[in-house]
């Protein structure tokens, strides 16, 4: 079992060595404190962009391909170990009559930690933190929000942008950024296949030649717009604080040492990245263009904020007014310590902060900003980066999306054969569309939609098995197929055909569905538009064949204004308009005609909502409902949205379907609104972006 001693660092890096001196639990409550009054709102300190100084820059759309490492890793083990023994209470020394009392346990502000740090040597973190204390209230949750990468990417507020305070020489300090500036430039790197084809997609549809492109020299195009279009690589910087934390319980040794930086220890997971910084088009022939890039910059982009993963409270440390220290096991991080044999001596206690009491001071203040740290930019020498670009079709680019969605559903072009194996792969397929990028919100109720249908297919499938049961019980008996129970075996067939229908209609959506969001996602709203329309050609090339199981019954990429309206409304921050035009879409233009225009499905579905309401037969029917969570039964919490309890309510009516869709989108998004069915809802998205629920 891990010992009770602590990590103390060296100034002024982050280097972590064992101290001989051991901490003791205090006894006495010492809770961080939160009301010291909130600092003065301060200012944007962005500069003003520098101005233009070369011809105009042609302004490409990127694909979205960034080398992104894994997101940030939870530490859940490290506050799963079983805790260490209680000590023994603190003996309180004997005082005289009339003596005085014993001193107070000292207090220690959440708002003091930025001079604890600056004590210590590490002012650009200290810095940060003031800065996020004296900022409006800012919250940014969404990873791609967070790293970016995207031209669809949202953007921080330009007074939540800061680009002055991480300069060349602290960045060339630092040991770990030296090793990934060192990979990242080599020329290995930078002419690999990975790089070129990035760069190759980035600037797919540059037309014409004769074009300077230099994005850092541009009057229009700030930092974020920068990093959005035209970075095309990434490489993580040293390690992440938390799994750092790890790290140094798993070897806890008597002579053990590990090196933080301050940039991990102040942003947690830091990420240096290449972007193109001079490049020129020249002329090839009628169909080719060379794209030379001559020089690249190099930088650090980092969101600095409190926000938590679910599953943890992510620990800072211990601080008190002098040090700042970590404990070798993660269940001393949960109190009040001290070292010494006094609590109320000064310096002696040691409270533990998490990013949860940066947020509590958060909601108490309403102050507290994520903001977004961009360092210098540095443009070492480099061997010309030289790519073919090739023309290509509005064709090209939809077969590629096409494509991705069949991967999906018809690995190694195979449709996946068992229809509740499909339908995880569909559903986690839409709820890691909605966890990569939280303005796709349909793409997120989509995800409790198709794990809905996959309850009725788990559903359909008990009936049918009942029914396989009945016809071989009934074979073995000496009565022969006069002992068929003729309900059972009634309700297995209809089964069977609500399944196939279930599993056409589901699997038809998303073929239809998942591309338009990809493509949006990599080109935007004002692309979508412009090429929707060729979407619908790839149906009549034998050369490359698509995927598309409802044949003819329903032509295949037709060019709906829902669709249109959609997209443009999410690009504009209307994120409800977007839902109600894709559930628009989806409901009338896809599943209407594919399932509830069928005469037999609407028979069905109509005998299913009678059925449930009068409960006969006993227990054949289920509810028509979306349950908002990773789960098929209902809950009482507000996650479970009912059709109708009337007899007379029909499904396949597209005015009483779409009542119920709008519904659930509104409930959706007022889970969304409140921090802890947000939480929620997350964690069932997470669940089912796993492959999980439907159960």
């Amino acid at each position: 079992m891990p010992s009770n001693r602590i990590y103390v660092p060296e100034k002024p890096v982050f280097r972590w060595f064992k101290s001989s001196k051991q901490w003791k639990w205090l006894e006495q409550s010492a809770p961080v404190g939160l009301d010291k009054a909130p600092p003065k709102l301060k200012q944007s300190n962005t500069p003003a962009t520098k101005p233009v100084t070369s011809a105009a820059v042609s302004k490409p759309k990127q694909s979205g391909w960034i080398t992104f490492f894994n997101h940030v890793e939870t530490v859940q083990k490290w506050w799963n170990m079983e805790p260490p023994p209680k000590p023994a209470p603190v003996s309180k020394p004997a005082t005289a009559a009339g003596a005085k009392p014993p001193k107070p346990i000292e207090p220690f502000d959440i708002q003091d930690a930025p001079a604890t740090l600056e004590g210590m040597g590490y002012k650009r973190y200290a810095l940060w933190m003031r800065r996020w204390f004296a900022s409006p209230r800012h919250t940014v949750v969404s990873e791609e929000q967070k790293q970016g990468g995207t031209p669809t990417a949202a953007r921080y507020p330009t007074d939540m942008v800061d680009t002055t305070t991480l300069k060349k020489s602290d960045l060339q300090q630092d040991e770990q950024f030296k090793k990934a500036y060192d990979t990242i430039r080599s020329e290995a790197f930078l002419q690999s296949t990975a790089v070129k084809q990035a760069i190759q997609k980035m600037f797919a549809n540059v037309q014409g030649y004769g074009q300077d492109i230099r994005p850092f020299e541009s009057a229009t195009l700030e930092r974020q717009r920068i990093h959005n279009h035209y970075c095309f690589a990434s490489i993580q910087v040293g390690s992440d604080f938390l799994r750092n934390l790890e790290d140094i319980r798993k070897n806890d040794q008597e002579k053990s040492t590990h090196t933080t930086s301050e940039l991990e220890a102040a942003f947690g997971r830091v990420y240096l990245y290449a972007c193109i910084y001079d490049a020129h088009v020249y002329y090839l022939n009628r169909q080719e263009r060379l794209l030379k890039v001559t020089h690249v910059a190099f930088y650090i982009r980092a969101p600095f904020g409190f926000d938590t993963l679910p599953s943890t409270q992510e620990f800072r440390g211990h601080f008190n007014h002098k040090h700042l220290a970590l404990a070798t096991n993660g269940q001393w991080a949960n109190k009040p310590v001290y070292v010494g044999d006094d609590p109320h001596a000064r310096h002696a206690v040691y409270r533990p902060l998490f990013n949860t009491d940066f947020l509590a001071w958060a909601d108490k203040h309403q102050q507290g900003g994520d903001f977004l740290v961009f360092s210098d930019i540095l443009v070492p020498p480099i061997a010309p980066i030289e790519i073919v670009l090739r023309d290509k079709t509005p064709e090209d680019y939809w077969y590629e999306y096409q494509q991705e969605a069949q991967a999906i559903v018809a690995p190694a072009g195979v449709l996946i054969a068992d229809p509740q194996a499909r339908n995880r792969a569909i559903n986690a397929a839409y709820a890691k569309l909605w966890l990569q990028d939280k303005r796709l919100q349909w793409a997120g109720l989509a995800a409790f939609a198709s794990k809905q249908v996959g309850c009725g297919l788990l559903h359909a499938s008990h009936l049918i098995a009942a029914g396989q049961a009945n016809q071989q019980a009934a074979a073995l008996s000496p009565y022969g197929s006069n002992d068929i129970d003729a309900v059972t075996q009634g309700a297995a067939g209809s089964s069977q055909y609500v399944y196939n229908q279930l599993a056409l209609g589901n699997t038809t959506l998303f073929l239809d569905v998942y591309p338009l969001h990809r493509f949006f996602q990599e080109w935007g709203a004002q692309n979508l538009e412009r090429f929707l329309a060729h979407r619908e050609n790839l149906i009549a090339d034998s050369a490359r064949p698509i995927l598309w199981p409802i044949g003819k019954q329903l032509a295949f990429g037709r060019k709906h204004q829902q669709i249109i309206n959609a997209f443009n409304a999410i690009e504009a921050g209307d994120v409800a308009k977007s839902v109600r035009e894709l559930a628009d879409h989806e409901q009338l233009n896809i599943l209407q005609p594919a399932m509830y225009n069928n005469p037999v499905f609407h028979a069905l579905m109509r005998a299913n909502q009678v059925s449930f309401v009068t409960g006969f037969p006993n227990g054949m029917a289920e509810a028509v409902q979306l349950t908002l969570a990773s789960q098929c039964k209902p809950l009482s919490d507000g996650r479970t949205v009912s059709f109708s309890n009337e007899a007379s309510a029909d499904l396949a009516d597209p005015k009483q379907r779409m009542a119920f869709v709008l519904k659930a989108a509104e409930q959706f998004d007022k889970l969304l609104a409140a921090p802890h069915t947000r939480s929620q809802i997350e964690q069932s998205l997470q669940v089912i972006a796993a492959g999980g629920g439907v159960k």
